[in-house]
């Protein structure tokens, strides 16, 4: 067994904003840079996934507990976890529905690549929840989340495919399920909660 490298907060946290950077200002070369990774499902969530949506769940507590009147502590840990489980959750079940569909779709999956088109195009998402759980004025910020069909055309832009129709209608397919999985699960823990 290969002995990984340590690495340290400062170092891992600096990757992924060069990462998050580079894959909404200059998706097709990062998609180039992914694609030849060999990184295994485990190192895709500790490296960028599970920080991101630590990060959304910490914006969603520190929102619960300042942007409120009142202080409910129990409220602002319960919206916490919500956020987490719902990002975390929603992150694997939009994976297992890709792979599952993947033949269907004529998407190669070697590398692991239907995990990392799910996990590095939700970035997006990420980063827009962490900003409006921050300021939940900016609800609105919301409609950029657009911009991650391009992110993901980027992404299934090297398969061999019949006609840019098929990838338009599978960019499509791969934006609802990494976009509204989470906001379902969401949906389903508050109604779980509630009730």
């Amino acid at each position: 067994m290969t002995e990984k490298e340590t690495i340290t907060t400062g170092k891992l946290y600096s990757n992924l904003f060069m990462r998050l950077k580079n894959l909404i200002l200059q998706p097709g070369k990062e998609w180039q840079i992914i694609r030849n990774e060999n990184k295994n499902i485990n190192d895709i969530i500790t490296e960028f996934s599970l920080p991101l949506i630590a990060l959304c769940a910490l914006a969603t507590f520190f929102n619960f507990t300042v942007n409120r009147q009142g202080f409910n502590l129990e409220l602002a840990i319960k919206q916490s976890i919500i956020t987490f489980t719902a990002l975390f959750g929603g992150l694997f079940l939009a994976w297992i529905i890709l792979k599952a569909s993947h033949s269907k779709l004529r998407i190669e999956n070697k590398n692991n690549l239907a995990f990392k088109i799910t996990a590095y195009a939700s970035g997006l998402l990420y980063i827009i929840s962490f900003i409006t759980n921050l300021i939940p004025e900016l609800f609105l910020f919301h409609l950029v989340t657009f911009y991650s069909l391009f992110i993901i055309w980027k992404a299934i832009e090297p398969e061999k495919m019949p006609g840019t129709e098929q990838k338009s209608i599978i960019t499509i397919y791969i934006a609802v399920l990494i976009h509204f999985i989470p906001y379902f699960v969401r949906y389903l823990l508050i109604n779980l909660i509630i009730l």
